[in-house]
């Protein structure tokens, strides 16, 4: 668990610094379509490797063209199967938490540098405590309050180190 934590990190990470580059030279819908289709792709081995393994074992000894069509098809009913039963979870996790999100993001990140942005993205767990108290009555105790106080410190210091040294970028050297 840890080790796919940092992985997926360090993915957002480069995520971030690579989008820094191509938010200003891209379209933005043309960017968000690129990059949903990419991570649409190479889920396929994930969700091919799942539905392979809930297949009966004289499948899984058989040929290999009749393992790769049965799992293809077990992934493909899976995929139906949610979408008649949950139409409007799918879009409202397909459309509007995935892909608009990551179209505000691009737009976002057409305007300041991705620094900043990954600093307002650590925000994330202080937003998430929020709205769970707001909505779902839930509370924190000391240990998570401290936690939340530290990552707004950090923002506000980085925000504040950010807009100083734009300040003396600007300011004309005697």
């Amino acid at each position: 668990g840890d080790l796919l934590s940092l992985m997926a990190a360090a993915a957002s990470a480069m995520f971030i610094l690579r989008l820094e580059t191509f938010a200003c030279a891209t379209d933005p819908k043309a960017v968000n379509a690129v990059s949903t289709l990419s991570v649409a792709l190479l889920c396929l081995p994930w969700a091919l490797l799942v539905a392979g393994s809930s297949l009966t074992s004289d499948v899984l000894n058989g040929p290999v063209d009749v393992l790769a069509e049965s799992a293809l098809a077990n992934t493909l009913q899976r995929c139906f199967e949610l979408l008649k039963e949950q139409p409007l979870s799918v879009v409202y996790l397909g459309v509007l938490t995935t892909a608009f999100t990551n179209w505000l993001q691009t737009i976002g990140q057409q305007s300041i540098p991705a620094t900043t942005a990954s600093a307002i993205y650590a925000l994330d767990p202080l937003w998430g405590a929020f709205f769970a108290y707001l909505f779902l009555g839930e509370t924190l105790g000391a240990q998570g309050l401290l936690g939340c106080f530290i990552l707004f410190a950090v923002w506000l210091y980085q925000l504040a180190s950010t807009r100083l040294s734009e300040a003396q970028e600007t300011q004309p050297s005697p």
